[in-house]
């Protein structure tokens, strides 16, 4: 049996000055419910640390989630992506999810 996977991505501030506050406001107009995010370039700030979190959920109900942690540089254009090279999976397989920073 496979299952088709759905994604949901939040972000929460990690900096001392506003921790824990939403920071969902950098994904913009783009849709927090894909496989790979990628954030228009100055949508973070350098001055703030930033946790990206994507939980993936199977059609039975299955989840599991990751998170990345990002400090952007005064350069700007950071993208950050947590990806799965698979979109349906067999019931009994494991997951895997990739993180990269560019």
């Amino acid at each position: 049996k496979t299952s088709v996977l759905s994604y949901s991505w939040s972000c929460i501030f990690t900096s001392f000055s506003n921790y824990g506050t939403s920071c969902n406001s950098a994904f913009g107009t783009i849709s927090t419910t894909t496989k790979v995010i990628k954030l228009p370039k100055f949508s973070l700030l350098n001055t703030y640390q930033y946790k990206f979190t994507v939980t993936v959920t199977a059609a039975d109900g299955r989840l599991s989630t990751s998170s990345v942690t990002v400090q952007p540089t005064k350069a700007g254009g950071v993208i950050v992506s947590l990806t799965s090279s698979v979109t349906t999976i067999n019931f009994n397989s494991k997951l895997t999810v990739n993180g990269f920073l560019r």
